[in-house]
């Protein structure tokens, strides 16, 4: 579950490392950061639809530290 390319886990690491070989580390990280919001509403919206608690409260942690992350790519 980690290994997602869904940013700041560790799958969205790697890929925004591997990104980053060829282009900016900036761009690779927006690339990586609308990459996450997909998987992330992709939990939210299997979470609720199995009735699970989990993948929900997992998305929205996400979308939290989805956020945090663009207002600090904006801020530089």
């Amino acid at each position: 579950f980690n290994m997602l390319p869904a940013y700041p886990m560790d799958g969205g690491r790697v890929l925004r490392s591997f990104l980053s070989f060829f282009m900016d580390k900036k761009l690779a990280t927006k690339i990586c950061i609308c990459l996450s919001a997909i998987f992330s509403s992709i939990f939210f919206i299997v979470g609720v639809s199995i009735k699970s608690i989990t993948l929900p409260l997992v998305s929205i942690v996400l979308f939290w530290m989805i956020y945090k992350e663009n207002n600090r790519l904006s801020s530089e």
